[in-house]
C-alpha cells in the first residue's frame, strides 16, 4: 500500500568505521532495494575515518547513487549526523543501518510506508534483524532479539527508541534535536536521542517487516566486551533520564532483576567468606553461604522460558550455549554497570571538591 502523498524523498544514512570486510554486501544490499515510484532513495555513506579500505569500497558504489562523506574520527553520534547535514532537503525521512548490516529488499519501502501513515507523535520507526549466521553466538544474539520482538507483539508494547541498525526518523526532527556527539565512544546514542524526543512528547512504533540481516558476534569475548559496554553507558543514560530505568524496552525487567540478584549473590559469598578466613560468626556465615547458593539457583531457573525457547529454535546445543551466554550476559551487564556507577561516584566526587575549592 502507498502512502497517501504520491511522491516521498528519504536518504539512508550508513556510518562507517574499518568497515570494508562487510560494507560491499550493505552496499549492494542498498542499490538494489526494490523502491514504488512514489518513492525516491539517496543512500549518504559516511566514513568516519576508516584506515582500512572502506572508502575504496563506498566509491565502487558510485555510479549506482552512492554518495561518499570522508571525516576524521569521531564516533557514530557525529557521523549519523553528519550524514543528516549531507542529506537532500527535499527528504523527508531519514533512514538508518550500519555497515554490517545487508537490508531486506523492501527494506526501505516497509519503514517508508509505516512512517508515512503514522501520526505525528511518531517520531521514529523501529526496524527488526534477521540473521542468517549458523554459529550458536550468533543464533543466542538473534535469539535475544526475537525475545525483544515477542514482548513487543504479545505485550503491545511499543519501542522507546528506534534502534539505528534499522530505523526511519522524520528528517526535521533530527535537524532539531540531533544526536548527541558528547557520547563518542558510547553505542547508546540512538536511546539517548529517542529518550530525549519522548520527553518532547514523541514516541515510536516497532515495524517487524523492516529487516536487516546483521553479522552478529561469533566470538565470547566480543559479546561479553559488547554487554559491558552498553551496561556502562547504560549508567549515564540512567542517571540523565531516571525514569526510563523501569520503563527500557531494550532490557527486560527480568535482566534487570537478574543482576540485582547476582550482585546479591556476590555480597553474601563474600560475607561467607569472609566469616570462615576469620573463623567467626559461623552462623551468620553459613546463613549467607545458603543465601547465596539459593540466589544462584533461582538465577538459573529465571533462564528457564528462556532455554525452552533455544531448545525450539537449535535442539540441546543451542539451549547449553544459551545457557553459558546467558550467565555470561548478567556478569558483563553486573561489570559494566559497575564500573559507569564508579565513574559517575569519582566524578561527582571531583565536582564537589572543585565547588569547595572555588568557594574557599
Amino acid at each position: 500500500m502507498s502512502p497517501a502523498n504520491a511522491n516521498l524523498k528519504a536518504a539512508v544514512v550508513v556510518p562507517a568505521y574499518q568497515a570494508a570486510a562487510t560494507l560491499d554486501e550493505c552496499l549492494a544490499s542498498l542499490v538494489n532495494q526494490r523502491l514504488p515510484e512514489w518513492l525516491d532513495l539517496e543512500i549518504i555513506l559516511v566514513d568516519d575515518g576508516s584506515t582500512d579500505d572502506t572508502a575504496r569500497v563506498a566509491c565502487l558504489y558510485r555510479q549506482r547513487g552512492v554518495r561518499l562523506v570522508q571525516t576524521t574520527r569521531h564516533g557514530a553520534a557525529s557521523a549519523r549526523n553528519t550524514g543528516v547535514k549531507h542529506s537532500s532537503p527535499e527528504c523527508r525521512f531519514i533512514f538508518f543501518t550500519d555497515a554490517d548490516c545487508v537490508a531486506a529488499p523492501d527494506w526501505a519501502v516497509r519503514l517508508a510506508t509505516a512512517l508515512q501513515n503514522a501520526p505525528a507523535k511518531v517520531a521514529g520507526i523501529k526496524g527488526a534483524y534477521g540473521n542468517r549466521q549458523s554459529s550458536n553466538v550468533a543464533r543466542f544474539s538473534q535469539l535475544e532479539f526475537e525475545e525483544r520482538y515477542r514482548r513487543f507483539r504479545e505485550r503491545h508494547q511499543q519501542p522507546d527508541f528506534a534502534d539505528t541498525y534499522s530505523a526511519a526518523y522524520r528528517r526535521e526532527l533530527l535537524i532539531e534535536q540531533p544526536f548527541d556527539e558528547r557520547l563518542p565512544g558510547a553505542i547508546v546514542e540512538d536511546a539517548e536521542l529517542g529518550w530525549r524526543l519522548r520527553q518532547a512528547g514523541y514516541h515510536f512504533l516497532f515495524e517487524p517487516s523492516a529487516i536487516v540481516y546483521h553479522h552478529h558476534p561469533e566470538k565470547i569475548a566480543r559479546y561479553f566486551r559488547r554487554k559491558f559496554r552498553i551496561a556502562h553507558w547504560r549508567v549515564t543514560l540512567y542517571r540523565r533520564y531516571p525514569g526510563q530505568l523501569p520503563a527500557d524496552s531494550h532490557t527486560s525487567q527480568s535482566a534487570k532483576g537478574q543482576m540485582a540478584l547476582l550482585a546479591a549473590i556476590l555480597g553474601l559469598l563474600q560475607i561467607w567468606a569472609l566469616t570462615r578466613l576469620a573463623g567467626r560468626s559461623k552462623f551468620l556465615g553459613n546463613c549467607a553461604g545458603l543465601a547465596g547458593l539459593t540466589g544462584l539457583v533461582g538465577m538459573q531457573l529465571s533462564f528457564l522460558n528462556f532455554l525452552g525457547r533455544a531448545v525450539k529454535m537449535g535442539g540441546l546445543r543451542l539451549a547449553l550455549t544459551a545457557w553459558l551466554m546467558l550467565n555470561l550476559r548478567v556478569a558483563a551487564y553486573c561489570l559494566g554497570a559497575g564500573r559507569g556507577l564508579i565513574e559517575m561516584a569519582g566524578r561527582n566526587i571531583f565536582k564537589n571538591e572543585g565547588t569547595t575549592n572555588s568557594q574557599q
